[in-house]
Order: C-alpha cells, then structure tokens, then sequence
C-alpha cells in the first residue's frame, strides 16, 4: 500500500467519528469515546491462542487498572513490586500483573483483563489492610476519569 500517513489524514479530514493528534501519527475516535460492543466470534482466535498457551498460564494480556496506597508510608520507605506482585500470584492465582508504575505513596498496578477470574478481582479490588514486607496496603480499582488520566499521563497515550 503506497498511502502516506497525511493522506490517510487528509482523506478522514472533517471526519466526525475520528481525528488525529497534531503530528498525524496518532489517531482516536473523537472524545476518546469508548469502541462499539463486538458483534463477530473470536472462536477461531480463542482456539487459536489457547492452542499457543502454555498450560501453567491462566490469564493472558489487556489491561485493566488497580490503584495501591501505602498506609504507613515513612520518608525512606521504598515499595518493593516484586513481593506485592508474588502476594498477587500467590493469592490470586488467576490474576496476572501486567504492568506496575508509583510514586512514593500511591501507585498503580495493571491487570490482565483477557479471560479476568472476575470473582477474584473484586476481591483483590476491596482488599484492605494487606501486609506486605511490614507495610499495610489498600487495594482499589480506578475508573472513570481517573483511569482515563492515567492512561494519558503514564501509558502515553494520545
């Protein structure tokens, strides 16, 4: 195909469904509003991946957002992501941590939404009180505008 990126962005121009960031790398539907429910099979996908899977994997990769906060956060205290990623495996054996990012008293932890044990997260979702190397920790799930902020500012996303 012999389109360059300012022609496809000339040919959506006026377009009321979908626009470009300024640099015409970047395209989204307008307002960032949410994609169309799927109306095809992903049988053929589906049958597909779990033929590639590993038997030891239960969760495969998309994202949905779970925010932590520190309760007893000190001055010099630093969280450590791998023992709260194994508290996760460990206890909630059908979840899979895709992705973690924080500051020094609150951060963010992505969770596989792809074929979600949704039991298991809502209870990590109201998790309260967790100890982990001495601390305590919150769990919470981010939505909304928040969640969409964080997509914007952390993920790079346009």
């Amino acid at each position: 195909m012999n389109v360059s990126i300012k022609e496809i962005a000339e040919a959506c121009k006026g377009s009321k469904e979908i626009e470009f960031s300024r640099d015409f790398t970047k395209v989204r539907r307008v307002d960032n509003k949410a994609l169309p429910e799927q109306t095809g099979s992903l049988k053929k996908r589906e049958a597909k991946a779990d033929s590639k899977k590993p038997e030891e994997s239960k969760v495969e990769e998309d994202v949905d957002e779970e925010v932590m906060r520190d309760e007893k956060a000190d001055e010099e205290y630093k969280v450590n992501w791998k023992s709260i990623e194994e508290m996760i495996k460990t206890k909630f054996d059908m979840l899979k941590v895709v992705y973690t990012r924080a500051d020094k008293y609150e951060g963010d932890l992505a969770i596989s939404s792809f074929r979600l044990n949704k039991k298991q997260f809502a209870e990590l979702a109201v998790l309260a009180g967790e100890d982990i190397d001495g601390k305590k920790f919150d769990f919470a799930e981010t939505k909304g505008e928040e969640l969409k902020d964080f997509w914007q500012a952390q993920g790079n996303h346009f």
